[in-house]
């Protein structure tokens, strides 16, 4: 009675144990008339199976595939095959896979992980994420598999691929399209004929079934699809036509990718081998003349957008510096800090002409002007309009005692002089520019701390009258390039400077 009693435990606890049995919908296990236990087998409108006790609560809930295989005359080359097996032309295979509370899919693990024959077996070495019901050709006690047997070597060759056709069909379905993927077969580490059959399927299926499902609702092979890491892909951004025509034109294989190749990402694709278009990829296409030659104003508002509709997103934040997202005037992409707002800034005033510095497309700016929102995030990011005291700050400053040339000399101090008298130098910026190099009578360029004024500036004593060397003297020519001008004034801007040398 005690051993009857355990059984029944044992069936409560594992009731899919009946979960191949044919037309069985109710199951009633008693020991005596007293206790009895009912177990229920319903089909839910999803098609999943639910499995639950007398009152009515789950016990466990599953979702099957059931699939008909056609016989090969190289599986009934096992003359111990029963008459039955040896007759049959058709038969089917049926995968189960358990559902949690939460509609994930849980795989089996240990001794729950056992082959089916319409009851369960205790063969269990192939750990098996999924149950398997089907023909399988055991001993009378279920406990073993016959491993040399050309029937179960042609079973377990079917088992990977009726899997894959399983996922193709998952996908398609709302409600597990996203959870389809989780069932994806590894190799199985057992060391027999059976697990090499297994594991070759494994790598012949996963190239031939088109398992994956393109964002375009299509099915597609391995080799047609692209898994997109950085999502630029996408609809409303640079969509999937460039990036796939770059792929196509920069690889040095010939690619079969589908007309949209792209599929959501799952890190088990990953592991199959699925091409990828990285973060890397993507920096080397937004650089590629072949891209940019394609890639329009247009296009580029449509990036933009895309940036910003996505800023708070984990992933666009990591990259938003890196990311070059902005056509400047050529027609090239730029990142954030390669780039500015125009202005009426003019590189000539500085004698600048080959400083060919990056300004918003003009077709981009209109757009602009239209979208505050956007305009005023690029500022954020620190997109700002070049202007005079900008290119103070971002071009002469950092380079400060190396800026000054013969050609430069005059033409750069005059315009500080203007900035300084507008009061648009600050003390910082003049104290930044005491390594500033000036011109000296003689013709030299020499640091302003090191300068004497010339006669021509009025000096209390002059001493450019005393046969001292000229590169001693502030060159005059600077007083005569703005009109209307003291030369207290200027010999107070140079004062500063002198007094701003940064030891």
């Amino acid at each position: 009675m005690a051993n009857a009693q355990e059984s029944i435990e044992f069936l409560i606890k594992q009731p899919h144990v009946f979960m191949f049995l044919r037309r069985i919908r109710d199951i009633r296990i008693s020991v005596n008339s007293t206790i009895e236990t009912v177990l229920n087998v319903s089909l839910l409108k999803d098609g999943s199976v639910k499995i639950s006790s007398n009152d009515n609560e789950m016990i466990s809930h599953w979702l099957l595939h059931t699939c008909k295989l056609n016989v090969p005359n190289e599986a009934l080359e096992d003359r111990r095959l029963p008459e039955k097996l040896q007759q049959t032309k058709i038969i089917e295979m049926t995968l189960a896979t358990q559902i949690d509370k939460n509609d994930r899919f849980v795989p089996m693990r240990g001794t729950n992980s056992v082959l089916f024959a319409y009851l369960p077996t205790k063969i269990s070495i192939y750990n098996l994420p999924i149950l398997v019901n089907s023909y399988f050709f055991v001993n009378a006690s279920r406990e073993h598999i016959r491993i040399d047997s050309s029937w179960n070597q042609w079973l377990f060759s079917c088992i990977p691929h009726v899997t894959f056709k399983w996922i193709q069909l998952l996908t398609k379905d709302s409600k597990w399209t996203d959870k389809a993927h989780d069932l994806l077969p590894n190799r199985i580490s057992a060391k027999d004929i059976l697990a090499d059959q297994y594991n070759k399927s494994c790598i012949s299926s996963v190239k031939s079934v088109p398992f994956l499902l393109g964002v375009n609702k299509r099915s597609l092979l391995i080799d047609e699809a692209i898994v997109d890491i950085t999502l630029f892909s996408s609809t409303g951004c640079i969509g999937h036509e460039l990036i796939r025509d770059f792929l196509i034109h920069t690889s040095s294989k010939k690619l079969r990718l589908a007309a949209n190749p792209f599929v959501n990402n799952n890190h088990r694709l990953r592991n199959l081998g699925i091409k990828q278009f990285t973060r890397e990829n993507c920096f080397d296409m937004l650089q590629s003349a072949y891209f940019l030659t394609r890639f329009t104003p247009e296009r580029d508002i449509d990036f933009i957008s895309y940036m910003f509709t996505h800023r708070d997103s984990t992933q666009i934040q990591k990259r938003l510096y890196d990311v070059p997202f902005l056509m400047d005037q050529f027609g090239h992409l730029r990142k954030v800090m390669e780039i500015y707002l125009p202005s009426r800034f003019s590189n000539a005033d500085w004698h600048m002409p080959d400083n060919n510095d990056a300004y918003i497309h003009p077709m981009i700016m209109n757009w602009l002007l239209h979208q505050s929102q956007i305009k005023e995030w690029l500022r954020k990011l620190g997109i700002h309009e070049k202007t005079d005291i900008t290119f103070v700050d971002d071009y002469i400053i950092p380079q400060a005692d190396r800026y000054i040339t013969l050609t430069n000399a005059i033409i750069t101090i005059t315009r500080l002089f203007v900035l300084f008298q507008n009061g648009l130098l600050s003390t910082h910026h003049l104290h930044e520019l005491g390594k500033l190099k000036l011109f000296t009578f003689g013709g030299t360029l020499v640091s302003a701390y090191r300068l004497y004024f010339s006669s021509a500036y009025l000096p209390y004593l002059p001493l450019d009258n005393l046969n001292l060397d000229e590169d001693l003297f502030l060159c005059p020519s600077y007083l005569e390039t703005v009109d209307g001008v003291s030369i207290e004034q200027w010999k107070y801007f140079f004062s500063i400077f002198r007094r701003s040398r940064k030891y």
